[in-house]
This record gives C-alpha cells, sequence and structure tokens, in this order.
C-alpha cells in the first residue's frame, strides 16, 4: 500500500522574498500533512 503527505507553497514572487522562508514554509506544511493522516495534502500561501 502506498500513501502519500504533500506539503506545498503557493507563492507570488515578490522583491525581498527570501528563499529560506519558503522552504520553511513548504516544510512546515508538510509536517501538518504528516500530522492529518495518511492522504492528506496541505497547501499554504506566503
Amino acid at each position: 500500500q502506498v500513501t502519500l503527505s504533500l506539503g506545498a507553497l503557493h507563492r507570488v514572487p515578490q522583491d525581498g522574498g527570501r528563499v529560506k522562508d519558503a522552504l520553511s514554509a513548504a516544510d512546515d506544511a508538510l509536517y501538518q500533512a504528516k500530522s492529518q493522516g495518511r492522504n492528506c495534502a496541505v497547501i499554504v500561501g506566503v
């Protein structure tokens, strides 16, 4: 059996945006999806 937990980030490019902040937000979304159980997706915007 294969399951999927997905964390994604939707971000509009802006001047001064830090890649580190975007990656951190996507990582947080992934852990939110994992904590909700199997076959979950969490999409966040920055």
